[in-house]
């Protein structure tokens, strides 16, 4: 059953279900156990458990040898399974079709199984170093506790690095307390200063990143001190985290120690971070690199004697499957990983389920090339870039990869590197993204690429809630990434204007001078945004509420949206031809985009694409500029500021046909719950101008998360 913001994924109580043995292994399945207090010489068995995940897999890999159709259980049990390197899985360590090793966690008295990268911090005291307490701001220095890094057993600090849009550097340590990530101490300590000037045009090398800043903040801070700043510095979809290299607080202006991607525009919005004289409030902490020791100021309502305070230190994988095939990892959590919790590389049929992957400083999961990979009812969350990346097919035969992510629960990502890293990120040939939950994001939900993928029954809400000119999905820029169908999603309550800080405004916080809470938009953000010339894409059977655009057409051609609900907001259907505007250099033979050169890269005028997207083979004597062939069918609008949106005379290759206009529905669509809007659908569903227009029933009960043991219903 559809479940609106309920959290619905089954694990402990069905780890018994959903193995898919096959039927002719009769009995039950050869076990290996693993425990916290095992020991890597014995049997194996229950009451004898090995100590390492690599002793199972090794054992796993004997009884294999000696029955290679019988599946295998590795059951490990609760408690912290510390990793001081990745668990890696060769193709050596597969299982075979109806006969899978399985790798499952077994709850017990000592909690769930967690395979963990970060450190428990259990030894906090007063602060005791007088320079440290002179850089304290006053009001902090009695709360602010510390913890030796080293007498944990930390030696390597990290650094960090740069991140954000096309930027990949490292994750450093992060601190989670209580299950949550804590703030590495900054100013503002919500929402950001802005830009005060920009260098000069011709600007170089060290005059190129300097730029003045409001205030005299700065003065404030020790010439020992290592800022770092973070900023939308240009465009308000490309973020980046630079560190500071000099200060003049006489001029009032920094040098970076970087160029950002796109240089600076006046009044962008960034904050400081990373300043001990900057940790003033509850959930804010520091990490002296040099004396190896970490400053925290415990939230109001935590407690350092019960609360749990990890620090994520393991920079590699928690788990590297190479090469391996028919593996499946079920009832685990993976946590507190500067890198990546499970990485899939080759391989066929590796299933990550029912699982929780959080604290991770870059992504969730990736699995990459192979076929049939699947992440299904895992709960993903507090995550420094992706949720799932999958990428796999061949887009020269348009042989698919047949990658899933079905059923899970993925909230909470992208929160270092804040553009461009979704909670599903689909690439190459054939790949499903389906009945999954996702939320509370900065930028876009699902990015996607390639060829024929499937967007179908997710629930998305509260994400693009910082950034401009955005998409929750998004595609742009390849005439030829066709054939990818959009059907049976609910979208709502995103975009600026229902981000955190909006509580913030109603509650009259005083931010102090220089500080906002606005992203400087320009463009505004869409629900579906196919962006520069996306085409070949079907829009069908969703519900799209209160977006800037809900769906945006841009310059793209041969697009079907059809038998959509479009509850509020700016522009329900947005078409332009921007080929025949700003954008038509960009799509000349030769320019930016490389159109051309991405259209003759694959066999676009032969089979299998000239049978898959008949209208490719014709695009270049077809008016390669224009939105050709697009239409728009049986769409109800309702209450929309301006139903339909054109641009550059796009309205007249637009085609339009037995769409229905409706208003004063719901005079403040934007108000409305996700139960009222699915309740207005239901509503418009039964409607008289439903009917008229042969509007086809959504099945609102199948979209979002299902409680069955992993998704077994969203198959």
């Amino acid at each position: 059953m559809f479940k609106a913001l309920a959290v619905v994924c089954a694990i402990a109580a069905a780890v018994l279900v959903g193995t898919n043995l096959s039927a002719g292994n009769a009995g039950a399945a050869p076990e290996i156990h693993v425990a916290v207090n095992g020991d890597d010489g014995a049997s194996g068995a229950g009451y004898a458990p090995l100590a390492t995940l690599e002793a199972a897999r090794d054992r796993a890999r004997e009884l294999r040898a000696a029955d290679p159709e019988e599946a295998i259980v590795v059951y490990i049990h609760g408690g912290i399974h510390k990793r001081d390197a990745s668990f890696r899985l060769g193709a050596e360590g597969s299982g075979a079709d109806g006969a899978p090793i399985i790798y499952r966690g077994v709850d017990n008295e000592d909690g769930p199984a967690r395979v963990t990268g970060g450190v428990r911090l259990t030894e906090f005291g007063p602060v005791t170093d007088s320079g440290a307490l002179e850089r304290l701001p006053e009001e902090a220095r009695e709360q602010v506790k510390q913890a030796d890094l080293a007498a944990h057993g930390v030696e390597d600090p990290g650094t960090l690095q740069r991140r954000g849009y096309v930027q990949h550097g490292d994750a450093a340590p992060e601190l989670f307390f209580a299950g949550k990530p804590m703030t590495l101490a900054r100013w503002p300590n919500v929402g950001w200063t802005t830009i005060a000037s920009v260098p000069e045009d011709g600007a170089e090398e060290a005059a190129a990143r300097i730029i003045g800043y409001h205030g005299d903040r700065p003065r404030h801070w020790s010439p020992s001190a290592d800022p770092w700043v973070f900023g939308y510095w240009n465009h308000g979809w490309a973020d980046e985290h630079l560190p500071v290299e000099a200060i003049d607080t006489e001029r009032g202006e920094i040098t970076l120690g970087g160029e950002p991607t796109f240089g600076f525009r006046a009044e962008q919005r960034f904050y400081f971070y990373n300043l001990l004289e900057e940790l003033d409030a509850p959930g804010e902490w520091y990490l002296d690199r040099a004396a190896n020791v970490l400053y925290f100021w415990p939230p109001e309502d935590g407690n350092l004697e019960t609360d749990e305070a990890v620090l994520s230190v393991l920079n590699e994988p928690l788990v590297e499957v190479d090469g391996a095939s028919h593996v499946r990892f079920e009832n685990l959590t993976f946590e507190a990983t500067r890198h990546t919790a499970v990485t899939i590389d080759g391989g066929e049929n590796v299933t990550v389920a029912g699982s929780v992957i959080r604290w991770i400083g870059r992504h969730g999961v990736t699995a990459s090339g192979g076929a049939n990979h699947r992440i299904v009812s895992c709960d993903i969350h507090y995550l420094g870039e992706r949720g799932v990346h999958l990428t796999g097919g061949d887009r020269q035969t348009l042989e698919p990869g047949g990658h899933k992510a079905i059923n899970n629960h993925i909230h909470h990502f992208s929160q270092w590197a804040r553009t461009y890293r979704p909670a599903v990120h689909l690439q190459g040939v054939g790949h499903e993204a389906r009945n999954n939950l996702i939320h509370d994001a900065p930028h876009m939900a699902i990015r996607f690429a390639g060829n024929d993928h499937r967007i179908a029954r997710n629930q998305i809400h509260h994400v693009l809630t910082e950034t401009d000119d955005a998409g929750a999905l998004y595609i742009g820029r390849n005439w030829t990434e066709r054939g990818h169908v959009i059907e049976h999603n609910f979208i709502h309550h995103s975009g600026n204007q229902h981000a955190p800080y909006r509580e913030l405004e109603a509650n009259a916080l005083d931010l102090g001078e220089h500080v906002t809470l606005e992203p400087l938009g320009i463009h505004g953000v869409n629900l579906v945004y196919l962006d520069d010339a996306a085409s070949g894409i079907t829009i069908r059977g969703n519900v799209l509420h209160d977006g800037g655009r809900s769906i945006m057409i841009g310059g793209g051609r041969d697009n079907l949206a059809a038998n959509n609900i479009v509850i509020g907001g700016g522009v329900g259907v947005w078409i332009d031809a921007r080929g025949h505007g700003w954008a038509a250099d960009h799509i000349e033979r030769g320019g930016p985009w490389g159109m051309w050169e991405r259209l003759e890269a694959v066999p676009y005028d032969e089979p299998p694409y000239s049978d898959r997207y008949p209208g490719l083979a014709e695009l270049p004597d077809n008016e390669p500029h224009a939105p050709v062939g697009n239409r728009f069918v049986r769409n109800l609008l309702v209450n929309n500021e301006e139903p339909f949106g054109y641009l550059y005379g796009a309205e007249d290759y637009a085609n339009l046909e037995d769409n229905a206009q409706l208003d004063g529905l719901a005079e403040n669509a934007r108000g409305l719950s996700p139960e009222e809007i699915l309740d207005l659908a239901r509503e418009l569903m039964e409607s008289d101008a439903a009917r008229d227009i042969g509007f086809e029933t959504i099945p609102l009960d199948r979209i979002g998360t299902v409680s069955e043991p992993f998704g077994a219903s969203a198959e």
